[in-house]
This record gives C-alpha cells, structure tokens and sequence, in this order.
C-alpha cells in the first residue's frame, strides 16, 4: 500500500458471516472523513445450519482465518471488526456475575476476573455464545467504572 502510513486505527474491517461463506472487506479512513476500499476475501464459514450456530469452534475457525485474511491485506494487527450475521438466528443475553469479599478488603484484579468468570458460567438457556462484553460494574448496587482498588460495604 503506497503511502499509506499502516495505523490499525485508521483501518474498518467488517465481516458478514453466512451460511456458506465468511466475507471480509477492509477500508483506510482518510484525513478527509472519506472512506476508500482496500480489499476484500472470503473463506469457508462451517459452524452454521438451518441459520443457527451448530459448531461454535467451526464458526470461530472460520472468524480467524477472516480476521487474519484481512489483516494480511493491511499489514498490521485487525483491533477492532464490525461483523454481520446473515440469516441467522441471533440474540444479545445479558449476564451477571459476582463475588463476595470480605468488608474493608480493596478488590484486586484477580476479584474483577472472578465476576467475569462467574457471568460467564451463567446458563444460557441452550445458546451458544460468539462474543462476550464486559459492559458495566459495579460495587454494592452502585454503578463505577473501575472497581479495581474500591472497597465496599
């Protein structure tokens, strides 16, 4: 790429992942708020049937070899994708996870690691879960955007 300084940031890669095949296309924002098209791939997905998610570790192959096709194409690390799923059934669960500590003791990373696992140990009613977001905190019902080093009631 001729005079493109190679800065993840500046890169949009988006994925739309279909019964058949995943597709990835990758575009430069320029100085301009303009968008220019860079390149695009495809691979097979597998994972998917009948428009539901069949084999997660398929389907997550599949999304690697997406993310690392485009990346091949820009030259630098993929941080961030905007994906798709085509014709399939797809919903956003929210989970909640927590821990008890003992009153006065700081919360440390390894407690904010725990809540974590503990959503994620939450049934999904039958689900199969492509992606997890840590979306909020909070100590003794009250909302904060870092626990780490907190102390709660």
């Amino acid at each position: 790429m001729t005079g493109v300084a190679a800065v993840p940031d500046q890169f949009i890669v988006g994925i739309d992942i279909g019964a058949s095949k995943l597709c990835s296309a990758v575009a430069l924002r320029d100085r301009d708020g303009g968008v220019r098209y860079v390149g695009h791939g495809s691979t097979s997905s597998g994972g998917l049937r009948a428009g539901e998610i069949a084999d997660p570790e398929a389907l997550g192959g599949a999304l690697k070899r997406a993310v690392e096709e485009a990346r091949y194409l820009i030259g630098v690390s993929v941080e961030d994708i905007v994906a798709t799923v085509s014709g399939a059934r797809v919903e956003t669960l929210e989970r909640m996870g927590g821990v008890e500590l003992n009153a006065g003791r700081p919360i440390e990373a390894r407690d904010i690691r725990r809540a974590i696992e503990d959503a994620r140990g939450r049934d999904a009613g039958g689900w199969s879960t492509i992606h997890r977001v840590v979306r909020a905190f909070a100590i003794d019902g009250e909302p904060v955007d870092d626990p780490s080093g907190r102390v709660g009631r």
